[in-house]
């Protein structure tokens, strides 16, 4: 089976899609015209059953009115008028009487064939067959059932039969009741065995109407075939005109549409002249040609959707803010960095609604750009300030070039935003850090060039000072001598300490008890300038690993430049916190003085840079104290804003090692 039905599918390959198709086709027309043919088939019996039925129910009609008509007017009226014992079977018996006018009935209408039937009849015409009997059983049975109607083969004929049970009534037990109530008339004709004993509901017989239907049917297959024919014929010759419409229309413009497809798949131009070498079906030709197209279209189709998967992978993975723009500077694509970078918090309506130029802090210098990537192409690693849309700030480095379409028009723009923030402020940081490890080696210099003449200097400025001979101006001078000495010593010894050329001791240390000492000697200095102090120890930092004259000196310092930044006084706050992500420590000194100027805010560190008068300070205090958290491994930041305030902060890791440990140079 299996085998026949691969020769099948092999044949059918074998042939041409035209010819598959008139198969085809010719095989739907065949259908359409068995299934209108059945149709008509089926109609015609039905109308013929329906005519058969009414003319069923005249018959039977008739013959339960003749009945009536005896029981109900004759039968009474003929007892009036003969002795009550008297019985006239041609008058009084209703079966006699309607079976001898349906009789006469089938006379007129041959086609009418009329029984009233009886499993056990007087008269042996009126003896029920098989059928019949088996019938007034099924009514027997089913009592609520009124007639019965159906197709019935007999002696190699077929009949519409309709058949309806007859019950005996109470008038009729006179006759098929018992045999001694029976009149004298009647048993002396049937005799006293045969339809006796019925009572009232049984059944005591059926008038049944056989109506044959051979011929009917036969008209009606005939009228079937010929519906068949003229459909089949009809419908071909239309297929027919339609074929030759299709080679004349369809067939010219498929050798067109042949050619398009040779000429979209050049790479496979010969294959598919060999095979329309092969095969003459136009069809054919344009179905081996759609599908080396349609070939050709999947695999660039694939190819496309890898590039798409590789480019959207490398689109939403970037680090950095990849954007794509149009010709009016829309932004139509972020990326997942981009909307986190700019702080979008509605990506949908961001990119429904947002322009380019408002990325940037200047709308100006966005639009100078915009101008710059049109008009030139492409531009690399631009650093511009750009806001967030939470109005933050960004350094950014921004490459971008320009989209054209096919008619080398300009369509756009697509390109990179990198935040360079935290590398600008590393490299000023850096920067700064060179600049005073610089210094540092310098002052190192400086400190061994001076610190030995100094030395002298004050030697033998006590030996002039203690010698009694000498003149009192010249002992007066050399005091001033010796003062402004002993203050360029001192500035040496900062000088040192600021290069680290000593060994720092560190130990376990309370950090709130060393800050608290610092704020009692110093309370009486705030009372006086009316400032108040404020703080917050975080219990958790109290114990860490620090050099603590060294940091002391670092708080001093700190707490020493807040006071005198507040001379008509103010407000000094101290807290300390933990934190546990970096195992740190973080002490912030802020007071609410006049703050520092930009100008001067990346020098603050500088040795000798102060902003105090002449004689108030050498502006070693904090490049010094620069040098000692540096130290400690740790870091001291400083936030100010003009004439609110300034907060330094110091992070300090609470395990810097136990013991002696060398001084390093001042780094990052």
């Amino acid at each position: 089976m299996l085998s026949i039905n691969s020769q099948e599918n092999g044949i059918m390959r074998d042939l041409s899609i035209k010819t598959q198709f008139y198969l085809g086709a010719a095989l739907i027309l065949l259908i359409c015209c068995v299934g209108a043919s059945w149709y008509q088939y089926q109609n015609m019996h039905n109308q013929a059953l329906a005519f058969i039925y009414t003319k069923t129910e005249i018959y039977l009609t008739t013959a339960s009115s003749i009945r009536s008509y005896v029981k109900d007017v004759l039968r009474p009226r003929i007892r009036r008028t003969l002795p009550s014992d008297q019985f006239i079977l041609e008058a009084m018996s209703t079966s006699y009487i309607s079976r001898q006018i349906m009789n006469k009935l089938k006379h007129t209408l041959p086609d009418l064939n009329y029984r009233r039937s009886a499993i056990n009849p007087r008269n042996p015409v009126n003896q029920a067959d098989l059928f019949e009997k088996e019938m007034m059983q099924w009514f027997e049975a089913n009592p609520e059932k009124k007639q019965w109607q159906g197709m019935v083969e007999k002696e190699g004929n077929n009949f519409y039969v309709r058949m309806m049970p007859i019950r005996a009534e109470k008038p009729c037990l006179t006759c098929h009741g018992l045999p001694e109530d029976a009149p004298e008339e009647l048993t002396a004709i049937y005799g006293t065995e045969q339809s006796f004993g019925y009572v009232v509901g049984d059944i005591v017989g059926a008038d049944t109407i056989y109506i044959p239907m051979d011929k009917t049917n036969l008209a009606i297959k005939e009228k079937t075939a010929w519906v068949f024919v003229f459909g089949f014929i009809s419908l071909f010759s239309l297929f027919a005109l339609f074929a030759l419409l299709f080679n004349r229309t369809v067939i010219r413009h498929l050798k067109r549409l042949l050619l398009t497809f040779r000429a979209l798949v050049p790479a496979n131009r010969s294959e598919l002249e060999r095979h329309d070498n092969r095969s003459h079906d136009e069809v054919e030709q344009i179905k081996f040609a759609f599908e080396k197209v349609a070939e050709n279209l999947k695999q660039v189709h694939d190819e496309l959707t890898e590039s798409e998967e590789k480019y959207k992978t490398l689109f939403q993975a970037s680090p950095d803010a990849i954007f794509v723009c149009d010709a009016e500077g829309r932004i139509t694509d972020l990326n997942e960095a981009g909307i986190e970078l700019f702080e979008v918090s509605d990506s949908s309506g961001y990119l429904v609604n947002a322009h380019f130029t408002q990325l940037f802090v200047s709308i100006e210098e966005g639009n100078e750009l915009f101008r710059s990537i049109r008009d030139k192409a492409a531009v690399t690693e631009l650093e511009h300030t750009m806001v967030t849309e939470r109005g933050n700030h960004l350094i950014c480095s921004i490459s971008a070039k320009r989209l054209l379409n096919d008619h080398h028009e300009f369509n756009g723009f697509e390109g990179v935003i990198r935040d360079i923030t935290e590398r600008k402020k590393i490299d000023k940081h850096l920067a700064q850090t060179e600049r005073l490890a610089s210094i540092g080696q310098l002052a190192a210099g400086v400190a061994h060039e001076i610190n030995n003449p100094l030395g002298v200097i004050l030697c033998y400025g006590d030996l002039i000072v203690r010698n009694g001979e000498v003149d009192p101006q010249i002992r007066e001078d050399t005091e001033v001598i010796r003062k402004h000495a002993t203050i360029c010593k001192t500035i040496v010894e900062s000088l040192l300490n600021f290069a680290r050329v000593s060994e720092t001791t560190m130990k376990q240390t309370n950090i709130h008890a060393c800050l608290q000492e610092i704020l009692s000697v110093l309370n009486s200095q705030m009372k006086k300038r009316n400032i108040k102090i404020s703080h917050r120890f975080k219990s958790e930092v109290e114990q860490a690993v620090f050099d603590e004259s060294k940091i002391r000196q670092v708080f001093m310092n700190l707490i020493l430049n807040g006071i005198q930044a507040m001379p008509d006084g103010g407000k000094l706050d101290i807290r300390t916190d933990f934190d546990k992500q970096n195992e740190q420590i973080v002490i912030d000194v802020a007071d609410t003085g006049r703050g520092i100027p930009d100008a001067t805010l990346d020098k603050i560190f500088e040795p000798f840079f102060t902003t105090k008068s002449r004689g108030q300070g050498t502006g070693l205090g904090l490049s010094v104290s620069y040098g000692i958290i540096r130290q400690h491994n740790g870091e001291i930041t400083v936030s100010t804003k003009p004439g609110e305030g300034t907060t330094f902060t110091i992070h300090l890791p609470i395990h810097n090692g136990a013991g002696s440990i060398p001084e390093h140079d001042v780094q990052i």
